[in-house]
């Protein structure tokens, strides 16, 4: 009687939080930009390269490549959600002093 959901969907939500907890620790724990950035630019390359194949595919491959070009925003949402979430951090740190 509860919410069920099949293994694909747990597999993509257990992704993209796995993918939010490291890019927010990276975020927060880490001074070089390009170490924070790593994950972002990994779920974006892999997005891109899924977008690139629906148009270099024909046939069926292109509608398989559909699907995982929306499967791969996700983690690149949960970026992206990460991100604000250190930028309203560390805008409150300067606001209040606390460095």
């Amino acid at each position: 009687m509860g919410i069920e959901f099949d293994p694909t969907s747990l597999i993509v939500i257990a992704a993209c939080i796995a993918v939010f907890a490291v890019q927010l620790l990276l975020c927060l724990l880490s001074r070089r930009v390009l170490v924070r950035l790593i994950p972002t630019i990994l779920a974006v390359l892999f997005a891109g390269g899924c977008f690139a194949m629906i148009f270099l595919s024909t046939g069926w491959d292109a509608i398989g490549y559909l699907l995982l070009a929306t499967i791969a925003c996700f983690p690149v949402a949960a970026c992206v959600l990460a991100w604000i979430i250190f930028f309203v951090v560390w805008i409150i740190k300067k606001i209040t002093g606390n460095d």
